[in-house]
Order: C-alpha cells, then sequence, then structure tokens
C-alpha cells in the first residue's frame, strides 16, 4: 500500500510554481481587510440609494432600471471595488497554476487572499479554484502550505456571500458578467459535481489521512462542506486569527518560538486556550451554501466517510431502524484513533456535523430561525454591540452556548455506540465493553475532548446510561475522575450539563468529601473547577445548598489546619472549631494586588465564578458570602476588583442584580456604597470600573443615599465630561439634574426607576427559560406575600374590636342602599307601563 501511495504521490505532484506568476502577484496591491470592507461600503451604498427610490417613489422599481450598469448606480464616496476586479482577474490569470502556487510559501498566501476576497462573491472565481486543486488534492493534502489553501478554497467555495454581506442581490450589485458564453467558463464543472470529485479523489486514503497532521485537517473541512457546516471561531479568539478556512498560519507566527509563563491560576480552570477550542470542533451551519447538502448523492458521500473512519462499522441504511451494532465489537484500531492527537478532532467534528444534520431535519422551526437571522440586509449595530458584550460576560463566567442535541436512534447515537462499543442489549451498569472505554478515553488528553463532546450533545437517556456504565454516580470512581489530571474536566463538563434533580442529588453525595476534606479547595491541587461546577450545579437546581456551604467551611478549616485527608468523620468535624464562612470568601477569590502600578490583578478564575454562583443561593444563605466579600477586602482592593473584568463580572454583577431589592443584599449594597466613598468619580471614568457606579445607583434603595452619589460625582463632572465613560455616568445617575434642584433629581430617578421596570418586564415575558421563569414566580410570590403581610401589619394597628364594629355597622347602611334604588327602578317601570 505504501508503494502505491509514493507512486500516486509522485504521478500527481505538481511543477514549480512559474517566477513570473510569482512576480506578477507580487505587483498585486491587494489588501484583504480595506478590500473586504471596501465591497461592504460599496454594496450597502447600492442598497440604500435602492431603498430610498422606493420610499420616494412609493412603487417598486421599474424594470428597466434593472440593466442599468451598478458600477454607475455608486455613491460618489464608494466607488466600485477595484479589489474585488483585480482579485477575480488574477484568478483566471493563474486557472492554470492553482495546485503549483499552493505547493509554494508566498504563492500560498496570495492564492489565500485571492480566495477570501473572490471566492464568495464571484461564484466562477470559487469553481476555477477548485477545479485548480482537482486531481491533486492528495499531494496538497499532505503539504504544508498546500493543505491551508485547500481548507480556504473549500470552505470559502461553497460559503457564498453570507459570511460577509447578506442579501441575495449581491451579485446583481456587484455586476459580475459570468454567464456569457465562453468555452473555458463553460467547460469547467459544477460546485457538486468538483466536490463529488475531490471527494471521491482522497475517500480511498481517508484512513491514513486522518493520522496525518495535515491531512486530517483537510478531511474535517471536506466533512464540513458536505454536510453544509463550517468551522465556528471561539468567542474569546480576535476575528483576524480566524478566517476563512480556519486559524491563520504562518502569518503572525515567531520565526522564533518562546515558552509563555503559564499563568498562577489558569490551569485549573477548564481549557479556556485557543488550541483546545478548536480541538472540540464547534461548527456551524452555512446558510447560502452552494451546493445541496440534502441531495442523496451528496450524503451518501458523506456516509462513506464515516463508513472509511470506523473501519466498516457504520451502516447509513440501518441506523435509524436502530439496528446496527447489536454485536458490539472489541475495543481496538478505531479506540486508539479516538485518542490520537490528529484523528480524535476529526472524529469530534464528524460527530458534530451528523448530529447538527439530525437537529434540522428535526426541528423546522430553528431553521426558519438561521434562515431569518441571516437574510436581514441590514444588521443593528447596538443589538450586534450588545450580543457581543453577552458573549464576553458569558465567557468571563464560563457559560457556554447551548448546541443541539442529536435524537434517539439518529446518526449521532450510531456514531457514539460505535465509538463506545455500547451493548444495547445489556444494562447500563453492565456494559461489557463501554465502561472500560469510557474509563480509558476519560484519562487520555484527546479522547477526553471526544467524551465531552459526546456528554454536551447527546440525548438525555444516554447521559444517564454514560453516567452509569462510567461510574459517575459512584463515590469512589468519582474520587479516581477528580483526582487524575485529565479525567476531572469530563467531571466539570459531566456536572455542566446535568440533566435531573436525581443527578444532581446523587452527583452532591459524591463531591461532599472531597470538599469537606478539603481536595478541592486546595489550589496547589488545581481542582477548583470541580467545585465551581458543582455549586453552579447546585444554584441552577436549588438542591444542597446548605450542605456544600457547611463543606466549604469544614474543607477550609481542614487546610488551615493541614489536617486535609479523606478520612474525616462526622464527629471530628463536628468537634473542630470550623472557619467562618466570610473568612473563607477571600480564600476562594485569591485576591493578589499588583506588583507596580498599572499591572492587572490576579485572581483565581474558578474560585471567583464559585463566588457568583454562592450569591445566587437562596438569599437567606447569602449573609455570609456577601459579608466576606463587603468586609473581607479593603476600599482599594475593592476598587481594583471592580476595574477588573472578571472581577467586576463575578462579584459585583452577582450582588447588585437580581436580588438587590431584598435583604441581605440591599444591607450590604448600602455598605459597600459607604465603603467606597470617595472612590467613585475614579471608577466613573473607568471602562470596566464605571459598570459598578451605574448598577449600585439603580440597586440603592434610598433616594438619600443616591443624592450623596450624585453629589460626589457633580463635584468632578469636568473630569468626568472627559470620556464617554463618565458621560455615560453623568446621564445615567442625572448629575445635571442634580446640580439643577433636588425636585428635579427626584423626578429623573423615579421616570428611570419606572422605565427600568418597564423594560425587565418586557425583558422577563420574552426570556424562554425554565429557570428564570420559576425564580420569577417565586419572586412574585414573596412580594404578593410581603404586601400581605404589610397590609395585615397595617390593619393590626387598629383595635380589633373598632374593626369588626364598624364592619358590622356598614353592612346595614349597605343594604337599605340597595333597597332604595331597587324599588326606585320599580317605580319607574311602574310609570313608563302607565
Amino acid at each position: 500500500m505504501q508503494e502505491t501511495d509514493n507512486n500516486y504521490d509522485d504521478y500527481n505532484r505538481p511543477r514549480r510554481p512559474n517566477p513570473d506568476t510569482i512576480s506578477y502577484l507580487r505587483s498585486l496591491p491587494l489588501e484583504e481587510k480595506s478590500a473586504l470592507e471596501g465591497i461592504k461600503l460599496y454594496v450597502q451604498s447600492i442598497k440604500v440609494g435602492k431603498s430610498t427610490i422606493d420610499t420616494d417613489n412609493g412603487e417598486s422599481i421599474d424594470e428597466s432600471n434593472d440593466n442599468i450598469d451598478s458600477k454607475d448606480q455608486g455613491d460618489e464616496n464608494h466607488e466600485y471595488p477595484q479589489a474585488l476586479s483585480a482579485a477575480i482577474s488574477a484568478i483566471e490569470e493563474i486557472k492554470n497554476e492553482v495546485a503549483s502556487l499552493a505547493g509554494d510559501e508566498f504563492g500560498s498566501q496570495c492564492l489565500e487572499t485571492l480566495c477570501r476576497i473572490g471566492a464568495p462573491y464571484s461564484p466562477l472565481a470559487a469553481r476555477i479554484l477548485l477545479n485548480g486543486i482537482k486531481g491533486y488534492l492528495l499531494h496538497l493534502s499532505t503539504h504544508r502550505y498546500g493543505s491551508h489553501v485547500v481548507q480556504t478554497i473549500l470552505q470559502l467555495a461553497i460559503h457564498g456571500n453570507s459570511g460577509i454581506m447578506t442579501g441575495d442581490d449581491t451579485d446583481c450589485i456587484l455586476d459580475l458578467d459570468e454567464d456569457e458564453g465562453d468555452d473555458d467558463r463553460e467547460n469547467i464543472p459544477q460546485f457538486r459535481d468538483i466536490i463529488l470529485d475531490l471527494a471521491e479523489e482522497i475517500l480511498p486514503f481517508s484512513s491514513q489521512l486522518a493520522v496525518h497532521v495535515c491531512g486530517s485537517h483537510v478531511l474535517r473541512t471536506l466533512i464540513c462542506v458536505l454536510g453544509g457546516m463550517e468551522f465556528e471561531s471561539p468567542s474569546h479568539i480576535s476575528p483576524g486569527q480566524f478566517e476563512g478556512g480556519g486559524i491563520r498560519r504562518g502569518k503572525y507566527k515567531a520565526k522564533k518560538k518562546k515558552k509563555n509563563k503559564a499563568s498562577i491560576h489558569a490551569s485549573d480552570s477548564p481549557k479556556n486556550n485557543q488550541s483546545s477550542a478548536l480541538a472540540m470542533g464547534k461548527v456551524k451551519r452555512v446558510v447560502h451554501s452552494r451546493i445541496d447538502t440534502s441531495d442523496e448523492i451528496i450524503r451518501e458521500c458523506l456516509y462513506s466517510f464515516a463508513r472509511a473512519l470506523t473501519n466498516g462499522n457504520f451502516d447509513s441504511k440501518t441506523f435509524s431502524l436502530n439496528q446496527n451494532n447489536d454485536n458490539p465489537t472489541k475495543p481496538g484500531e478505531l479506540q486508539e484513533l479516538l485518542c490520537h492527537p490528529s484523528a480524535g478532532p476529526l472524529f469530534i467534528v464528524l460527530l458534530r456535523v451528523f448530529t447538527y444534520l439530525d437537529h434540522f431535519s428535526n426541528d423546522p422551526k430553528y431553521h426558519i430561525d438561521e434562515e431569518q437571522k441571516y437574510s436581514k440586509e441590514s444588521h443593528d449595530l447596538e443589538q450586534d454591540q450588545i450580543d457581543n458584550n453577552k458573549i464576553i460576560s458569558d465567557f468571563r463566567l464560563g457559560i457556554q452556548p447551548s448546541e443541539p442535541k442529536f435524537s434517539p436512534s439518529s446518526m449521532g447515537e450510531a456514531l457514539v455506540h460505535i465509538f463506545l462499543c455500547w451493548d444495547k442489549g445489556s444494562n447500563d451498569a453492565e456494559q461489557k465493553y463501554a465502561s472500560d472505554v469510557i474509563y480509558g478515553l476519560s484519562g487520555e488528553q484527546r479522547g477526553s475532548h471526544l467524551l465531552e463532546c459526546i456528554l454536551r450533545i447527546c440525548h438525555d437517556h444516554l447521559f444517564q446510561s454514560i453516567g452509569t456504565a462510567g461510574g459517575f454516580f459512584q463515590s469512589d470512581s468519582f474520587d479516581e475522575y477528580s483526582k487524575h489530571d485529565v479525567s476531572n474536566f469530563v467531571i466539570q463538563t459531566f456536572l455542566y450539563n446535568i440533566r435531573t434533580r436525581s443527578q444532581v442529588e446523587n452527583a452532591i453525595k459524591c463531591i461532599e468529601p472531597l470538599i469537606g476534606n478539603g481536595y478541592l479547595l486546595n489550589p496547589r491541587n488545581k481542582r477548583r473547577g470541580i467545585l465551581w461546577r458543582t455549586v453552579e450545579m447546585s444554584a441552577n437546581y436549588r438542591i444542597g445548598q446548605e450542605t456544600i456551604l457547611k463543606n466549604l467551611r469544614k474543607g477550609f478549616s481542614c487546610i488551615k489546619s493541614g489536617t486535609e485527608s479523606s478520612g474525616q468523620t462526622e464527629d471530628q468535624d463536628q468537634d473542630r472549631t470550623l472557619m467562618k464562612l466570610e473568612h473563607c470568601i477571600p480564600e476562594l477569590i485569591g485576591f493578589v494586588a499588583p506588583e507596580k502600578e498599572g499591572m492587572r490583578i490576579q485572581l483565581d478564575t474558578a474560585g471567583t465564578r464559585t463566588i457568583y454562583h454562592l450569591l445566587r443561593f437562596v438569599p437567606r444563605l447569602c449573609n455570609e458570602t456577601l459579608s466576606g466579600i463587603v468586609n473581607g477586602f479593603s476600599a482599594q482592593e475593592l476598587e481594583y476588583i471592580a476595574n477588573d473584568g472578571l472581577g467586576s463580572r463575578c462579584i459585583f454583577d452577582a450582588m447588585l442584580d437580581g436580588n438587590a431589592d431584598q435583604k441581605p443584599f440591599s444591607t450590604f449594597i448600602k455598605k459597600l456604597f459607604k465603603k467606597l466613598s470617595g472612590k467613585w468619580v475614579a471608577l466613573s471614568v473607568q471602562r470596566v470600573g464605571h459598570h459598578l457606579v451605574r448598577k449600585l445607583f439603580l440597586a440603592l434603595e434610598s433616594i438619600k443615599d443616591k443624592a450623596s452619589l450624585a453629589d460626589e460625582l457633580s463635584k468632578s463632572i469636568n473630569r468626568l465630561s472627559g470620556n464617554a465613560m463618565g458621560r455615560l455616568i453623568i446621564a445615567e445617575c442625572a448629575v445635571k439634574d442634580f446640580m439643577i434642584s433636588e425636585v428635579e433629581f427626584e423626578k429623573c430617578v423615579k421616570k428611570q426607576a419606572e422605565n427600568y421596570n418597564f423594560l425587565e418586564d418586557i425583558a422577563g415575558s420574552n426570556s424562554k427559560g425554565k429557570g428564570e421563569d420559576k425564580a420569577r414566580k417565586r419572586k412574585r410570590k414573596k412580594q404578593v406575600s410581603a404586601n400581605d403581610s404589610k397590609m395585615s401589619n397595617e390593619n393590626s394597628t387598629l383595635p380589633t374590636a373598632e374593626v369588626s364594629e364598624d364592619i358590622i355597622s356598614s353592612t346595614p347602611a349597605l343594604e337599605e342602599d340597595e333597597n332604595q334604588k331597587v324599588t326606585k327602578k320599580r317605580k319607574r317601570k311602574r310609570k313608563s307601563h302607565g
């Protein structure tokens, strides 16, 4: 087989690129960012001009206007994008040397730039590029530079213009004359035929490419294309690093690799780095795909890759009938591939593509919503900014976006059964091979990524089955998983995706000893991520909150006394003097002041996120937590935390959002206001710190306290007016109204509160989360009961005897009035009849 591979590689190896072609590409004035921006501005200007004509005339544009040259319709400030014309012309010039240029270092960079500019808008240019790599795909897939070019071409060629500009008339506006009769253009096959030819070219070698460092990336991209998907950029990666076919290669890479010093607290939180995020293989649907992924031939081509990668175990004809994998094979070569650094992420992508295909076919409403989302001609920039801020905020809290889950008897479930060697004829606890496979995958770096992916996207019944077979609900095995350097991340994912209340109860029973003996709390063990997910789970389901708080005190007492072990008994814990919870809070946060002025503080990431969820417990259990925050730090340290993105979002936002009007939150908010007195102006002009000022002003109950805050801010109004954050605080805190008069200030504050409550009610009515609805109902019940008790207290101030006499004395008077009304009506009727 190796000899045939070498012969095939030698026979299909492209020539070296022509030096004149390289010189021609060097002469092209192509700057990718400005070119894409110019295309976007031009298309928007044309659309705005057409919409104004429609509104002025009150009717649709006449058909004769369609023949007007779009190049003459552009706004004076936005000429026709010359970079697009140059890119399409260059692609036609090099159509016979695409494969040669893909193997050159400089030529590959130019080719990717041309592809990003021209392929999304010009179907002809995309077909030229795809046809140019046909016949050389196997060689380019294993090439250092060629593999990146292939990924970019495959992804952008079928992507259409949905990635940069939306709207079906974009191609018409750009006036690309590609349908004229030309023999060369007519000889270029259509997208469907080229994609199928490329897939057929590398299908026999898919098992070898799966373990190749470059070939596996090409296989991932091709599988996404066949499924109508594309890779999703992680939210914490800047857009410039993730373009077209994937992460930018080589351009921003330093010549000499320098070892980066690991962060003090970064390793105990889940995998928040770039490589692990990409290894999870998150994908999203391409709405305006240039190939029909519902085509039976395209779908069968995708299934053929699944069969080839699983050694023929996947049967696309019987998976829906629940007949596949009745007799599971023993773990072997496939399970080794699941743990391979190149093949593991490939199988994750395959599983996610199958899951999305199943989800879109079973949920047409989601399909319609996605179409409407991408069919808007103009986006609300303000709403986009809000969405981006929410993504950053959720990332700081460790909140992952929801993903579709595959259903029972689906392609995704069949693939998971093959991965885990699942025996459907046995009980969950008596699996012959699956238990060992789950145990083995959880301890491998790449295998654990696949197992985490399965836990995220599997249906509820399979989640319970995997938890039982893997021993996640047994104390001994849970303890072993938690103490492993890799498996503990699987435990965190398992806790985050837990489905039922009974599962939460069983999980908390397994975690109690690990918290009580201090193992999860000790920063040297780097296991606080499990604590964070446990507290989050308890806050969501409102189970075991008092137990967790008690074990937190036990655990920190063990660490302080130096008796951390797993053999503590309840009697020993009761005899020991436990630390107060308010003294445990600073230990969880792990605040480290900056060494020099202008440097950032250090916080324990998982511990700080744990504080956020501790403040989501029942309000009566949050007293000591709030005391540990307000009283456990000095005013200067609180200011540092308020100016830190993680600290502000996890600590102060948790205090000021939600239960701010209830005790003990309202009490400690007032204490925080007094403690930070004199620092509110400095916080108001900070990019992060001004959020605390704005939210605290809304949370203060007393108008006197709000006036005091406005008074402090008004004394430095010139400084506040110097930047955008300060001007926002001037408006939000009604500083100018306060400077006019107290009456104007009170009116403004009252109106602001009414608007805030109105928007909150609207947001509440639009929210679809069951947990939020339940919390809102509980809050309403408390408010109703509080109002009832208040009314009863007011009535109780009156003597009971007087109240009863008033009620009794009022009843006959009411009866007399009613009788008089009845008699008058009868007299009127008699008169009318007479």
